[in-house]
């Protein structure tokens, strides 16, 4: 069969435009990888001194690479990609292109308007705490909770079957590393959250801190033993008041029963009206009720709730602080916990004597926290995975607080 002038024509024709329409693909889509490359690359240059060193130049970091996505999306989800992903074998490669490029760009914005606080920030390097800063925070991973979950189920929905591995890999790693980023992001949102309570961002507070001992089990973090006032506010952290258990827990609380439900009133019975025995309740609210109501029969002063900490507590506050020498003996977070636990012990046969050291070492340990300048990452992730381990409790006199703090790990 032979073809017609006319017919070559069209071959030829519709030949040359295959060939500019395939060429047209692979410039764009090298364009698009260029662009996620750029994204990438500017956002792993940043580390997290630049947060507090040149913030206005880290927004606009994180504002180029939202744009670069931006760019690639707008390349991938162009009418000519867009046909091309109908297309047997090769469209699938397509589609999760385009399903990894339009979440990424989510993500991305989700960064930008959560940092967007980073362009009037200017770090006060006299606070240890920097209220502007757990705003910035609290409204990025607001920002990225619903986002990250979105994308990472989205991702799970893309079929990499056949999909060369330039394409697949990536989208892989960045589903793998966004569900381990998830708990994270959760945890995060429910600690950033309560910050500005925890830490007395938007006034003062005073809590009463108390040191659980683990060598005696309780429901919630060991034998009430040592306590102190805690100062908070300011960017600053103030261990007023220290005493041990000896006083306070001498004197029984006489309106125990009000301040509990009647049916743990009646499983726990007159052991709730002692200090030492107030934390049996696995429900931490019903702990620091108790507690904080003796603390104001003892004082007769009101605090503004319960901070309730064990010994791992101080040993991931050390972290912050490093080797801390105290009565000649050198303490890290590695053996604070056992000396606690049972080190001590062996030390100092008399009670009062243990718990005077316990609580001398507990005042170093955050006199050295104010007076250093932890690294701010180190200090969220030590917040964290306290939280997060169930090593850290808060209970509120405020009931709006409250209500955040019950909602949270901390609660």
């Amino acid at each position: 069969m032979t073809l017609s002038h006319m017919q070559k024509k069209i071959v030829l024709i519709a030949t040359g435009a295959l060939v500019v329409f395939l060429g047209w693909l692979t410039v764009t889509g090298l364009q698009a990888k260029q662009h996620l490359n750029n994204a990438q690359a500017s956002l792993s240059e940043l580390q997290m001194s630049d947060v507090l060193d040149r913030p206005q130049d880290v927004h606009g970091v994180i504002t180029n690479a939202a744009d670069e996505v931006a760019q690639a999306d707008q390349i991938l989800h162009s009418p000519a990609w867009s046909l091309v992903s109908h297309v047997p074998f090769v469209g699938r490669s397509v589609r999760a292109g385009q399903v990894a490029a339009i979440h990424v760009h989510e993500l991305m914005t989700a960064v930008e308007v959560g940092t967007e606080g980073l362009k009037t920030f200017k770090h006060n390097p006299k606070k240890i705490i920097d209220p502007a800063l757990i705003n910035i925070a609290t409204a990025t991973v607001s920002a990225l909770n619903t986002p990250a979950h979105t994308t990472v189920k989205a991702l799970e929905g893309v079929d990499l079957r056949l999909v060369p591995g330039s394409v697949a890999e990536p989208i892989r790693k960045l589903r793998e590393d966004l569900k381990q980023a998830l708990p994270f992001l959760e945890q995060g949102q429910s600690l950033v959250s309560i910050a500005p309570i925890l830490l007395g961002v938007d006034r003062p507070r005073t809590w009463l801190l108390v040191m659980g001992n683990g060598a005696e089990a309780r429901s919630i973090g060991g034998l009430p033993g040592g306590w102190g006032l805690l100062r908070v506010g300011a960017g600053k952290l103030d261990l007023l008041r220290q005493e041990s258990n000896n006083k306070l827990g001498s004197i029984p609380l006489r309106n125990w029963q009000s301040l509990v439900a009647p049916e743990v009133a009646a499983l726990y019975g007159d052991d709730l009206s002692r200090l030492t025995d107030m934390n049996l309740s696995p429900d931490f609210p019903t702990n620091g009720k108790l507690i904080s109501a003796l603390y104001q029969q003892y004082s007769g002063k009101q605090t503004s709730g319960v901070l309730f900490a064990d010994e791992h507590t101080l040993a991931g506050l050390m972290e912050l602080t490093g080797p801390i020498v105290f009565r000649g003996k050198t303490f890290t977070s590695e053996n604070v916990s056992e000396y606690i636990g049972k080190g001590v012990y062996a030390d100092y046969a008399d009670p009062d004597d243990k718990d005077r050291a316990i609580l001398g070492l507990t005042n170093k340990v955050f006199s050295t926290i104010t007076s250093v300048n932890p690294d701010l990452l180190v200090t969220a992730k030590t917040f964290l995975d306290l939280i997060a381990q169930g090593r850290l409790h808060l209970w509120a006199i405020n009931k709006a607080e409250q209500k955040k703090i019950a909602a949270s790990p901390a609660g």
